[in-house]
Formats: structure tokens, C-alpha cells, sequence
């Protein structure tokens, strides 16, 4: 199993999500749903969420990474889906940006434990 990377290849791999998501139709439906309904739906919103942690554990297996319970990088890659959200909301206008990695950064430096890094 490999370990969860740092610094640059960390960023570098949540942008590599972070395209998967924008670009895969069924994914980005589900993460824009999940944002749709957050807060009138939460069990609704939920489910997505265990769908969403369930393609970033099986995108993360293709890379090598695996554990319990969903793979060491479910929690980095909820990183990639705040910066699609970012994107279609008009906060960031890449998801490839510098700005984007600032941002991604930016969330890493201020939530290490959230994210599973240190």
C-alpha cells in the first residue's frame, strides 16, 4: 500500500481527482445533487456522499492506495470535489489553476485532521 504523499504530489493528485469528477458526467450529477440538496435532503445528501467516498476509494485503488475503511484518500480527494464546487460557483476558474492549488493549500494548511494529512 503506498502512503498518502505530501506537499505538491498531494495537490497534484487532488487536481487529478478533481478532473475525474468534473469530467465524468455521473459524478459531477451526483456532486452537484449532493450541493442541490445539502440542507434539505441531509440523508439524501448523505447516501451521495458514501457513493462519492466509494468512487474516490475505487480511483485511489487503480492508483495503488488502499485501507481501511475507504482508502487513505477519500478524505484528500472530498478536497478535489470543494474544488469543482469552487469551479461551477465561480469562486475558482480552474480546477487546474494556481489558484486552485492556493485554495487547495490553503484548506490542507487549515484542516490537516479533516483530510487525513499531517
Amino acid at each position: 500500500m503506498k502512503e498518502i504523499p505530501e506537499g505538491k504530489e498531494l495537490e497534484d493528485l487532488i487536481i487529478q481527482y478533481a478532473k475525474v469528477l468534473a469530467a465524468d458526467e455521473k459524478l459531477f450529477n451526483l456532486l452537484l445533487r449532493q450541493e442541490e440538496i445539502a440542507y434539505d435532503d441531509p440523508m439524501e445528501a448523505r447516501d451521495i456522499q458514501v457513493t462519492l467516498n466509494w468512487e474516490s476509494y475505487e480511483y485511489g485503488k487503480e492508483l495503488g492506495f488502499e485501507g481501511a475503511p475507504y482508502g487513505p484518500l477519500v478524505r484528500p480527494f472530498k478536497l478535489a470535489q470543494r474544488v469543482v464546487l469552487s469551479v461551477v460557483k465561480g469562486e475558482l476558474k480552474d480546477v487546474s489553476s494556481e489558484e486552485a492549488r492556493q485554495f487547495i493549500r490553503r484548506k490542507l494548511a487549515d484542516s490537516p485532521d479533516f483530510y487525513g494529512v499531517d
